[in-house]
């Protein structure tokens, strides 16, 4: 049997349609900024929210995602703490599909999934119920997942809060195999670390603003972090 062939090609991700995915996508999400190559992102306190988008293999698509990344770590790159790919049908879009306007649809979907509000104010609770809420659903894949609660409520002077969510990453790494304990210096190692760590919040708060210049953020404003 012959294999079927397409008779017209499907159109690709041009560099000037990747620009047209950001502006587009960034009517849907006016508090959002503009960051090259490919997302959109704002500012809470100490934390990068973003939206990215994937091109798939062949260039003829892209997945939306949107994760955190805590300015607290000082790191040479940005991660994507809580990542969440665009769940429901279609989970990527065409070029075609764009073009349609499917991708305001798709906007709708990612705002109602997303670990963190896109738009709305942003809590220190929150953060902490939806780090929380992420392992409970998708396990402590990585110690950023664990640190960050206590690292966030103690950049924002919130001692106790920080203290709590340091025992609570400490019984959830615990769980963790002893070669991964070995990798981050040891349980107990790793625990005295962190408590050096949430015991300067003006340290903490110095490296998110250093990281920001490292990363290149200044342009995208810091809104005020809720302490509640």
């Amino acid at each position: 049997m012959t294999e079927y062939k397409h008779q017209f090609e499907k159109p690709k991700i041009t560099p000037a349609f990747k620009k047209r995915i950001l502006k587009d996508w960034q009517v849907c999400f006016p508090n959002l900024v503009i960051k090259p190559p490919l997302s959109l992102s704002r500012r809470v306190g100490p934390l990068l929210i973003s939206v990215g988008f994937d091109i798939r293999r062949g260039q003829e698509r892209y997945k939306p995602g949107c994760g955190v990344h805590n300015l607290c770590n000082e790191i040479d790159f940005l991660t994507a703490t809580l990542g969440t790919d665009l769940e429901g049908s279609p989970s990527s879009i065409t070029v075609r599909a764009h073009e349609d306007g499917r991708y305001i649809e798709a906007a709708e979907r990612m705002r109602n999934q997303a670990p963190l509000p896109l738009k709305a104010p942003i809590s220190l609770n929150m953060i902490i119920k939806a780090y929380k809420e992420y392992t409970e659903k998708n396990g402590t894949k990585t110690i950023d997942l664990l640190q960050d609660p206590a690292l966030i409520a103690a950049w924002a002077d919130q001692a106790k809060k920080a203290q709590e969510m340091l025992e609570w990453g400490y019984q959830q790494f615990r769980t963790w195999s002893e070669h991964s304990h070995q990798r981050h210096g040891g349980l107990e190692e790793w625990l005295v670390s962190m408590q050096e760590k949430i015991a300067y919040p003006e340290q903490l708060r110095l490296i998110a603003e250093e990281q920001a210049i490292f990363h290149k953020l200044n342009h995208i404003p810091t809104e005020e972090l809720i302490i509640d």
